[in-house]
């Protein structure tokens, strides 16, 4: 498993059910000891870390859910060390076979699949994409068949670093 290999691994979530799950999950993965879930804003976490400091971050299911957006986004990049990945998933609205009855439903949800996140992370001056991929999953119970991305992009070296 890649998170055995990780010297440290972070996870955050505004959700406090959700961080007790990952909890649990690092304990039975036998890395508590070198892992932490702790509850904050994706947007202004990583605050006991240096900027630059992680290798990679991954955004899941997230982004589209966020009135502030980007700010998380430009906080991830801002801590990312350069040269290191920043993983996103999450769904988008697929405008050639969108339907109005899935995007009411995400809506409903709380989930604006119409957020530009895509276009922002592949022009972000700080990110060159290395994959994105679009693809459909399904709803359960509901017949939907909703769009989602996945990608990973590097952060580019700073321009005059030692590391560049």
């Amino acid at each position: 498993r890649i998170l055995s290999q990780l010297s440290g691994v972070t996870v955050s979530d505004l959700s406090t059910p959700m961080i007790e799950v990952a909890r649990a999950r690092l304990r039975d993965l036998g890395i508590d000891d070198r892992a932490r879930a702790v509850v904050e804003d994706a947007c202004a976490s990583f605050q006991s870390h240096p900027d630059g400091s992680y290798d990679v971050v991954m955004i899941s299911y997230a982004i589209t859910m966020m009135p502030r957006w980007k700010e998380c986004v430009d906080n991830a990049v801002h801590h990312l060390a350069p040269g290191g990945l920043l993983g996103v998933c999450d769904f988008c609205d697929d405008d050639a076979s969108s339907i109005d009855t899935q995007r009411f439903m995400f809506r409903l949800s709380g989930v604006d699949v119409t957020t530009p996140c895509r276009a922002y992370l592949a022009s972000h001056p700080q990110l060159t994409t290395l994959f994105q991929r679009t693809a459909r999953g399904s709803l359960p119970f509901t017949g939907a068949r909703p769009a989602y991305f996945y990608a990973v992009y590097r952060r580019d070296r700073r321009p005059g670093s030692p590391e560049a």
